[in-house]
């Protein structure tokens, strides 16, 4: 809504978040599929599709997106951004698993390492990434409402806190 007006068009990856759709419908949007490749999506058919249209931003999820859980190299992230500067769109990143990121990241060079270490003759000592912190329980309050209502107005004026220690999903 900050970045765009009715009748704009929104270049996604060609594989996006189905809920982008349902967005654009309801803010009057048209949406530009952008052709994807091994790393994401493919800065060359996007920067064709915006010297054929004029796109008003970019919506995509470099970091592990969905659906292919892909995470975009940095140099092509560079590249979407000069296409941005060049073009004059903005880029709406939904970085919903950028906290999965360092994880991921680690877990692909120690398989990369792994890899190459397999193709050598003498093996190398490994060393295992370390894990990322894991995060702390939040505590989450609970406003229970009593059936206590202002005389005058009827709106239930006292409310009750309580406190839930409830661990988080993993």
């Amino acid at each position: 809504m900050a970045t765009t007006r009715p009748g704009d068009t929104v270049a996604v990856e060609n594989l996006t978040w189905p809920g982008i759709q349902a967005a654009a419908a309801a803010l009057g949007l048209e949406l530009l599929p952008v052709p994807m490749d091994e790393h994401g999506l493919n800065p060359r058919a996007l920067g064709r599709l915006a010297q054929r249209q004029r796109i008003a931003a970019l919506y995509c999820m470099p970091t592990l997106q969905n659906p292919t859980a892909r995470t975009m190299p940095i140099e092509r992230r560079d590249a979407v951004a000069a296409l941005a500067r060049r073009f004059g769109f903005q880029i709406i990143e939904d970085d919903a698993y950028g906290f999965l990121a360092d994880a991921a990241t680690a877990k692909a060079l120690l398989c990369a390492r792994k890899d190459k270490q397999e193709t050598k003759q003498t093996p190398e000592p490994r060393a295992e990434p370390e894990a990322p912190p894991k995060p702390k329980p939040k505590q989450t309050a609970v406003f229970k409402a009593k059936n206590t209502a202002d005389s005058q107005t009827g709106i239930v004026v006292e409310t009750k806190r309580r406190r839930s220690f409830r661990k988080p999903m993993a």
